[in-house]
């Protein structure tokens, strides 16, 4: 089986995609999400929309989603799944992230040396891998990750996204349970 990765890349520049960071959501959440340390508004930090590379079932985008205002050591992550009729933001309103520069993303797909499921039989170690793409940010493909710290990669549990947005503070692993859907496991 071949697998690729959908590599992104940041840009001022409006891209091709819906797929940003920063600024303010395209389409509005039905209801913008609150802290739940300090009950105070979220700030937006950035969205993926579904796509060839990101397939989201019965789901527009995914936003993602931080406290800015808390005092908490570590950012609390929202996910939001937005449904296919969420309403297009033409007004741009909502809450900005402060340490998120805003960044347009496009991608550019890399074939992989392996698949997720050869990578996971063989048991390799990341290192002795040529791809030198496998820890940027990137939608998708092989994922050189032991489960040890988080969730295990599985056909019932695949990760399908890692990136580090600086307004989140951490390493976001996106995951897609057929048990829970999509989820976020941050790594600090």
């Amino acid at each position: 089986d071949s697998s690729v990765s959908w590599v992104m890349e940041y840009s001022t520049r409006r891209s091709k995609t819906l797929d940003r960071v920063g600024g303010a959501p395209s389409h509005l959440p039905y209801t913008w999400p609150r802290c739940q340390a300090c009950q105070q508004l979220m700030a937006f930090v950035g969205q993926l929309y579904t796509s060839e590379r990101l397939p989201l079932e019965d789901h527009l985008a995914l936003q993602f989603y931080v406290c800015d205002d808390c005092q908490e050591k570590r950012k609390w992550l929202h996910m939001e799944a937005l449904p296919k009729p969420a309403p297009a933001n033409d007004r741009g309103v909502g809450v900005r992230c402060g340490t998120q520069p805003r960044g347009y993303i496009d991608y550019t797909p890399i074939e992989d040396s392996m698949d997720q499921w050869r990578y996971n039989r063989l048991r390799l170690n990341e290192e002795t891998l040529p791809d030198k793409h496998l820890r940027r940010d990137k939608v998708g493909g092989l994922f050189p990750y032991d489960g040890y710290e988080g969730p295990k990669i599985t056909r019932q549990n695949r990760m399908v996204a890692q990136f580090c947005w600086p307004g989140v503070g951490a390493t976001v692993y996106l995951y897609h349970s057929v048990q829970h859907g999509f989820y976020p496991y941050l790594y600090w």
